[in-house]
């Protein structure tokens, strides 16, 4: 006999009973059986998307601190460079036309040291969350921060196709996680079937990030697997 939940069978009772007295005298065990496993049953599934919530707003939480640095990197200490790199070059110029070289070689100096410090800050800010990304979307953010670091980008993608932010926010952690090292790595995002797919090769040491990449694609629903030295994520898409 089957007892039936809310969505399908919750259990089936066996009974060898002879008459409905002694089937009933049965079924009372089985059925508060049956209703218990159902409570357990709901009460794990509500955990679960208590869970999967709490995630949800802890990267979205973190998120936002991370625009809010990439903001004042950019509005404060960013622009500060330029304008001291805009100085060196114009006192430079000054230095070597009027054939100053005592100067001259110093400004050189101080100048390849200001440019050097300006490339390490775009690259922090890019590997916060750019600017790029929340006013152009995935492509062009990822198109820039194959400007600053050593990895190959294969995006197939419709023109100007723009998703969700936690969609293109998961996405871009991924890749800056993963190329953060400096090493030569491969992505490739193709967007197929409803979802996107992310694969990056030629990652190494991602064990201690691999939980938190998970964590932070889960978040949009998404999933992460490692298998050696290649990373794939998948995120759903409408």
């Amino acid at each position: 006999m089957p007892i039936v939940g809310d969505e399908a069978v919750v259990a089936i009772v066996v009974s060898e009973a002879t008459n409905v007295d002694e089937l009933e005298r049965e079924l009372g065990p089985a059925a508060q059986l049956a209703l218990g496993n159902e409570r357990l049953r709901a009460e794990a599934l509500a955990r679960l998307a208590d869970v999967t919530a709490s995630r949800a707003r802890i990267v979205e939480t973190g998120d936002a601190a991370r625009r809010r640095m990439e903001r004042d990197l950019h509005d404060g200490a960013q622009q500060r460079m330029l304008a001291l790199t805009y100085d060196l070059r114009a006192a430079l110029t000054i230095a070597e036309s009027s054939g100053n070289e005592l100067a001259s070689a110093p400004l050189a100096v101080a100048l390849e040291r200001a440019l050097s410090v300006s490339l390490e800050l775009r690259d922090v800010a890019h590997g916060i969350l750019p600017a790029e990304l929340e006013a152009s979307g995935l492509e062009a953010a990822l198109e820039s921060l194959a400007d600053v670091r050593p990895f190959r980008l294969e995006i197939d993608i419709p023109s100007g196709r723009r998703y969700p932010p936690e969609i293109e926010t998961a996405a871009y952690a991924v890749v800056a996680e993963t190329t953060e090292e400096g090493r030569e790595i491969a992505v490739t995002i193709v967007e197929s079937d409803g979802a996107l797919r992310l694969t990056v090769d030629g990652a190494v040491g991602m064990t201690g990030r691999l939980v938190q990449m998970q964590d932070r694609v889960g978040a949009a629903d998404g999933s992460v697997r490692a298998s050696g030295r290649r990373i794939e994520a998948l995120l759903p898409v409408p």
